[in-house]
């Protein structure tokens, strides 16, 4: 393999970088990479493989630029700082009350044990809740009144006449 002058190498690197920065400017790096592949001479190559990495960078800062104008760019429509409304600002970050009811009041038709050993509570209007609670439920008889409430971390009944609230899950 004969070498070429250094000169002559260096003055066809232009030539190589514009060649392999427009198959990069067509997102086809791949493409060039198997064109510097097929080269011969192992300079040539390398400065085949450097004229790809240096368009891919220049075309990324290009796109770079390009996304940051377009994100600078106030949107129609767009409250700034200066037009956003002052009120109501006590609130803020505090939770949100919710706009239905926290709490309704069931009747309860049964409820009870089943055979794989969970607690089930049957209600008048055919809905079904499961007892999720960690502790073995022991209730003597089920009030016909109960209520279901909300919070933070699901539901609870609380039947008549009982104190506790028991964590329960909709079934159906």
């Amino acid at each position: 393999m004969t070498k070429a002058p250094l000169i002559a190498r260096l003055a066809i690197m232009p030539f190589l970088v514009v060649a392999h920065s427009n198959s990069v400017a067509t997102d086809n790096v791949a493409e060039a990479l198997t064109n510097c592949r097929t080269l011969g001479d192992e300079i040539e190559r390398l400065e085949c493989y450097d004229g790809i990495g240096k368009a891919t960078a220049t075309m990324n800062e290009q796109r770079a630029a390009e996304i940051v104008a377009v994100a600078s760019e106030p949107e129609s429509g767009s409250m700034t700082a200066s037009s956003q409304s002052t009120e109501h600002q006590d609130d803020f970050g505090l939770p949100k009350k919710p706009d239905g009811p926290q709490s309704i009041r069931v009747t309860v038709e049964s409820c009870g044990e089943a055979s794989n050993r969970l607690f089930y509570f049957y209600l008048e209007d055919g809905q079904v809740w499961k007892y999720v609670g960690k502790d073995k439920l022991r209730i003597k008889s089920c009030e016909p009144g109960a209520t279901i409430g909300e919070d933070r971390w699901g539901f609870s009944i609380q039947l008549d006449g009982d104190t506790r609230q028991l964590r329960v899950t909709r079934l159906r």
